[in-house]
């Protein structure tokens, strides 16, 4: 029996790298869509800083907003599970119809627990209503889940005046 974890995969990386190193699951899959606004660089990123071997993490990338695709795309993923497999799926990323897909498609399996992460850094599995407050992560893992190197910065002295007149436009 393996725990297979499902994690929907947004712009934020954070909930999704936060659950995965907290269940240590023996395999991930990756729901994100690959379209022009698509999360397919943040599962990358998810997926090359989770403590996994890259065979055990799948990129799984499904459309963003049509429901009927969504749900064959899911079902796919569905038929790829043994029934002897323990399921967990986070839903806390991507969109609402990836979630209402996967729910459809694996709300019938005994095996199968859904979570949610919220913004203070506590797990709840939706089929006990129990919840989990899990540890932090270092600063120097946020900002790289968010793709920048913390040892590397501008100093002060570099920024120039067209930098500060940028600056004011923005305001």
């Amino acid at each position: 029996m393996s725990h297979i974890h499902i994690a929907l995969v947004g712009n934020e990386t954070y909930p999704v790298y936060s659950v995965i190193q907290f269940l240590n699951p023996d395999k991930v899959y990756l729901i994100c869509s690959d379209g022009p606004n698509g999360s397919i660089k943040e599962a990358e990123t998810v997926s090359e800083k989770v403590s996994l071997p890259k065979q055990q993490v799948t990129i799984f990338p499904v459309a963003p907003a049509d429901f009927d695709i969504i749900y064959r795309r899911i079902d796919e993923l569905r038929i790829l599970f043994d029934t002897n497999d323990y399921l967990t799926i986070n839903i806390t990323g991507g969109t609402k119809f990836w979630a209402l897909a996967l729910y459809k498609a694996f709300a019938s399996r005994p095996d199968t627990q859904f979570y949610l992460f919220n913004q203070n850094n506590t797990l709840w599995n939706l089929e006990t209503n129990k919840s989990v407050p899990l540890a932090g992560l270092g600063l120097d893992t946020i900002i790289s889940l968010y793709g920048n190197d913390s040892t590397t910065f501008r100093n002060f002295n570099d920024y120039t005046v067209d930098d500060e007149k940028s600056l004011a436009q923005i305001e």
